[in-house]
């Protein structure tokens, strides 16, 4: 089933929440807050400063009031003329004269990208660096600085503030839920991951508002690990059961899709990602499935903590050349994949939604071409004609010849589907053909 949408209003969500200088906590990812309100009717749980949960402390407020390098008393560059990505952000600040060498020492740069400027985000999450000043300076502006008595003048300062997660919840028949979860603490970067952000107000606005739905769904959006963490301790503490969750994490470059599977890889939401996949053949073709954590590193580490255990996959087109950098810009982003995620992830689901295994099943072999069942696939006829010959009618008689041992034994729609090699939507609508000639009885495959 496809739910219609352009890729020219997906990026209109996207510029609309882009232009903010986000971070775990701070000025920039507040005055975001009204954009997304705009956008549906987030709730928004705040988490002050200084909030300390296993080990993570959720930092002060910060910003970059000066970072020049000084050669003679002039300045040769200003670290923060492009943007606020200059200064590694939680840098405290620092005044003194140092070599070539040692500056090298407290900056980033990317070689590959000599004129980009790099995101350095490693205070956030690595408290010990705190202490640490540090800039991040293009390779080749490092290039061109003299070796010996360059001055750094660099000024920060901390506010208190407080960490804000984004909530939108819809809920459906039962209070059984699916966690939708995007990240928004990478200041002006588009694609990681303003792109995820992006697709799920989508899905949520133009696909499960616009229908009835047997779960209920839940789109969290906040800096990466601290807001799924403080959110899922202090605000759901096992209040509804959380079915899975899937992650959307740098999808708008043009990339093949990679799936990254749940802890066991063997959920659920993990046999849905194969068969959301499989409905189509480009998709099929493209996807690419790796283990859990083995291939991108995020917020399925909170999910899937002890404790919580959350079954959680990550859809990614990760890497691409602008990650982390002032140059990962909303005109790198590629409408057409940014259309293709939000199709995969309703695809998804609606497997989840629809998805089914019998009650019952009637005893016996009946004739299905009988125009009283009229179910009927082709069977190869050798001699006769070339008639059912094809490797997918060959796959549709044999699925019609096992389909009631199948579904007697306990094999759901989507196990069909995947193991017969036909697409989901198709094997649906066959079982729900044999359902309504009351050969089968069928319910609800639940969670």
């Amino acid at each position: 089933m496809e739910h219609a949408i352009s890729g020219e209003l997906i990026m209109r969500i996207a510029k609309s929440i882009f232009p903010y200088d986000y971070s775990v906590t701070g000025n920039g990812s507040e005055n975001a807050i009204r954009a997304y309100k705009k956008l549906a009717n987030f709730s928004v749980h705040r988490f002050e400063s200084g909030k300390n949960l296993r080990g993570w402390e959720i930092p002060l407020g910060w910003g970059a009031n000066k970072a020049v390098i000084k050669h003679n008393g002039r300045v040769i560059y200003d670290c923060l003329a492009s943007g606020p990505l200059g200064c590694a952000y939680l840098s405290p600040s620092f005044e003194g004269k140092v070599s070539k060498e040692e500056l090298k020492k407290h900056t980033a740069w990317r070689e590959d990208l000599p004129k980009a400027v790099v995101y350095d985000w490693t205070r956030l999450y690595r408290m010990s660096d705190r202490k640490k000043w540090g800039l991040c300076i293009p390779w080749g502006v490092i290039n061109t600085l003299p070796n010996t008595d360059i001055e750094v003048e660099l000024r920060t300062e901390t506010y208190q503030s407080s960490m804000n997660v984004l909530e939108l919840k819809i809920q459906g028949e039962v209070e059984d839920e699916i966690i939708i979860n995007a990240h928004n603490c990478h200041p002006f970067q588009a694609n990681d991951d303003i792109s995820g952000c992006a697709v799920a107000i989508a899905v949520f606005k133009n696909y499960l508002l616009c229908k009835k739905n047997y779960y209920s769904y839940r789109l969290l959006i906040g800096p990466e690990l601290y807001g799924p963490m403080f959110w899922l301790e202090e605000i759901w503490q096992n209040k509804t059961p959380i079915k899975f969750a899937v992650l959307l994490k740098s999808v708008g470059n043009d990339a093949p899709i990679k799936i990254q599977n749940s802890f066991l890889g063997s959920h659920d939401v993990d046999q849905f990602a194969i068969g959301a996949m499989l409905s189509r053949n480009a998709w099929a073709q493209e996807a690419s499935f790796y283990r859990y954590r083995s291939y991108y590193g995020n917020d399925e580490s909170v999910f899937e903590a002890p404790g919580y255990e959350i079954p959680t996959i990550t859809l990614t087109r990760f890497p691409f050349e602008e990650y982390h950098t002032n140059q990962d810009t909303l005109d790198k982003l590629d409408p057409d994949r940014l259309v293709e995620c939000y199709e995969m992830l309703t695809e998804l689901l609606d497997i989840a939604e629809t998805n089914m295994s019998a009650k019952s099943v009637e005893p016996g072999l009946f004739c299905l071409s009988n125009p009283k069942y009229d179910l009927y696939h082709k069977a190869p006829e050798p001699g006769i004609s070339s008639d059912g010959n094809s490797a997918t009618e060959k796959r549709w008689n044999l699925l019609m010849n096992c389909l009631s041992r199948e579904l007697r034994s306990g094999m759901s729609v989507l196990e069909l589907s995947l193991k017969y090699q036909l697409p989901y939507r198709l094997v649906l609508e066959y079982v729900r053909q044999w359902d309504s000639t009351g050969l089968v009885k069928m319910e609800r495959k639940k969670l």
